[in-house]
């Protein structure tokens, strides 16, 4: 017994496996904050300077935009989206809807 006391007492104490994980996290974050300045210079020493992005605006056009997106269309040319196909049942039920406002079916 005296043996099991001593290993609980030496680097196998129960109480240094038995910390909260959340601890052990938060200490690791607050560590790594203090010491930012020195890892980022390690990282930028082992690894060079990073690259300046470029911040420059694109100089397209509105029309370059646009015309990718929405192309011109002929009324004969049928859609072919979920709302296009059932166009024509909504024109049906706009007018069966205005002739019930008229007459105050609804």
């Amino acid at each position: 017994m005296l043996l099991v006391a001593q290993r609980l007492e030496g680097p196998f104490n129960i109480e240094s496996v038995m910390e909260p994980i959340d601890v052990k996290i938060s200490e690791a974050i607050m560590n790594m904050q203090e010491n930012s300045a020195q890892v980022s210079f390690r990282v930028f020493q082992g690894c060079g300077q990073p690259k300046p992005a470029g911040m420059t605006r694109s100089t397209r056009g509105v029309s370059d935009v646009f015309s990718a997106r929405f192309r011109p269309y002929s009324p004969e040319e049928r859609p072919t989206t979920a709302a296009g196909t059932s166009l024509d049942r909504l024109r049906i039920v706009w007018k069966a809807m205005q002739h019930s406002v008229r007459f105050n079916v609804l």
